[in-house]
């Protein structure tokens, strides 16, 4: 069972869904538009009531509370792609993302479970209701304790350990190296950086290094070449760089301008790393601030 969230709903009502490709392989139950119920299982004894993302909140909310249990299946599970307010967030304002008071839930009480989407992270929103987290840290800000899958227990008591199991899963290692401060730096800084590579395992990882107190002239002298050959083996390598002279509060982008990039990029630029380019727009930020100050 797929159902579509808000990253993959189209902003736009006339642009075709791209969950249709899916259904054209097969071997799977695809929903990414109202309300659906499908039957799985031996003798089909599962009802699913699936309710995908809507661009509308309104519309969303009445979907849910409109969710009722099919009376001729032995188990119903209602799944759903919400936010749900006070629960909080993992990777910051989400384009299209949707969040409803938790009161929406009330009358889907009669549910064996409900399968919830959104959050990132494991969290409870209700005795027979919870998120079971991405399986992959999507952002640095994502600082989950775990991750992994959550096995449900259908026919147990919803306040029994046998209900919900949790199984964490090792997932891909996000790597924060010890930062450089460039004005102290014994090395040249290229060197510097590749050695930061030194005794850690990188490979496949996600790593991001910061350089404090760099000068632009410095900073585009370094030998992207070797630095490159170096962290290959990482799946992705940033690096953040503070420049001399730059107030920290006039380099950090405000919470405003960090939603308009997020939903900038998830319009026109949906495959950009989110966070490498909201610190490469720091950094010209940080640039601007060092000409005006010249």
């Amino acid at each position: 069972m797929i159902i579509a969230g808000n990253h993959s709903t189209p902003r736009v009502a006339a642009a075709e869904h791209i969950f249709g490709v899916l259904e054209r392989f097969g071997g799977a139950h695809v929903v990414y538009s109202g309300t659906r119920v499908v039957r799985l299982g031996e003798g089909e004894k599962l009802a699913v009531t699936a309710i995908a993302h809507d661009n509308e909140p309104a519309r969303l909310a009445a979907s849910l509370r409109a969710a009722r249990p099919d009376p001729s299946a032995r188990y119903n599970v209602l799944v759903a792609h919400i936010g749900l307010d006070g629960l909080g967030q993992v990777v910051g304002s989400e384009a299209g993302g949707v969040e409803l008071s938790g009161e929406v839930l009330a009358g889907a009480g009669e549910f064996d479970y409900i399968a919830l989407g959104h959050l990132h992270k494991l969290a409870p929103a209700r005795d027979n209701a919870a998120y079971a987290g991405s399986l992959e840290r999507l952002s640095w800000a994502d600082n989950a304790r775990v991750k992994g899958l959550v096995e449900v227990d259908l026919a147990a008591c919803r306040f029994s350990d046998d209900y919900l199991r949790p199984h964490p899963i090792e997932g891909r290692r996000f790597i924060t190296l010890d930062p450089i401060d460039a004005a102290a730096a014994k090395l040249s800084l290229s060197d510097e950086i590749i050695a930061r590579a030194d005794c850690v395992d990188l490979a496949d990882a996600m790593v991001r290094l910061a350089v404090y107190n760099v000068s632009v002239a410095d900073w585009n002298a370094v030998d992207h070449k070797a630095i490159a050959a170096v962290y290959a083996q990482c799946l992705h390598f940033e690096r953040e760089a503070q420049y001399v002279g730059a107030s920290e509060s006039s380099a950090e982008a405000t919470p405003q301008l960090r939603d308009f990039l997020h939903s900038w990029l998830a319009e026109y630029a949906p495959r950009t790393n989110a966070e490498n380019f909201i610190a490469r727009a720091e950094g010209f930020l940080a640039l601007a601030d060092q000409e005006l100050a010249a």
